[in-house]
């Protein structure tokens, strides 16, 4: 490959605004099951804590070179100063994030033993994005596109990303020329009307076009179809 790709990757000022989330991972090993109940115990050895979500595409742009502004809603809670100290560490712009003591940053635990996922729980409050902090986010406007090349919409469905405040940021990237890359949730794409490409994948094109696609002819009849009525310029399966 060529490496000047990466050295012009080096001056790409990303915004990535979207569910940021903190992964956790309690590992242990199992030897025994349990007396009050057919359930193994695990012994726990390790516990670790990385990005999700939306965090975890801040990390992939930075660990390639980039330079990344983080836009989010987290809770005044634990995981929301995790989610800071993270992507601050990784040299991430975390000066737009919100901290709401109504709302609950999103974590999702797993446990693991002897590289088996047992059980998987989450602690989130989904609920759409509240009108006073997307009322702050369009006053930051000029501050949160200053410098920016491309924006990324991280789509996770816990509910920063509402029709309104898509569309605001899509809107405002527009009028500077920025391009919007969409990584999508759920079936209703008008979300992202005005989008430069938008991401879904084979399960989620389905689900959203209504299309079984069992052929390449159907894939492009229902990425055309999702294109076309929602108004975006590219999809990429």
């Amino acid at each position: 490959m060529d490496q000047s790709i990466w050295l012009e990757f080096g001056t790409v000022h990303v915004l990535v605004a979207g569910d940021f989330m903190l992964d956790r991972y309690i590992e242990g090993t199992v030897s025994r099951i349990s007396p009050e109940a057919p359930v193994p115990v695990v012994a726990v050895e390790n516990t670790r804590e990385t990005l999700g979500g939306a965090g975890n595409v801040v990390h992939n742009i930075v660990a390639l070179g980039g330079c990344a502004r983080a836009l989010t809603c987290l809770g005044a809670d634990r995981e929301g100063d995790c989610i800071i100290d993270s992507l601050q560490g990784y040299g991430a712009d975390t000066d737009m994030i919100i901290r709401d003591p109504n709302t609950v940053t999103s974590q999702k635990t797993r446990v693991i033993a002897s590289h088996q996922q047992f059980l998987r729980y989450d602690q989130e409050k989904i609920t759409p994005i509240s009108k006073e902090n997307l009322s702050t986010i369009q006053k930051n406007e000029r501050v949160i596109f200053e410098g920016i090349d491309v924006v990324i919409l991280s789509d996770y469905g816990k509910g920063f990303l509402t029709k309104e405040s898509a569309q605001f940021l899509i809107n405002a990237a527009k009028k500077r020329n920025i391009p919007v890359i969409v990584d999508p949730k759920g079936k209703d794409y008008s979300l992202y009307r005005g989008a430069t490409v938008c991401t879904p994948n084979l399960k989620e094109l389905k689900e959203a076009s209504g299309i079984q696609v069992r052929s390449e002819r159907e894939l492009f009849e229902a990425a055309q179809q999702l294109r076309e009525k929602n108004g975006l310029k590219n999809i990429v399966v």
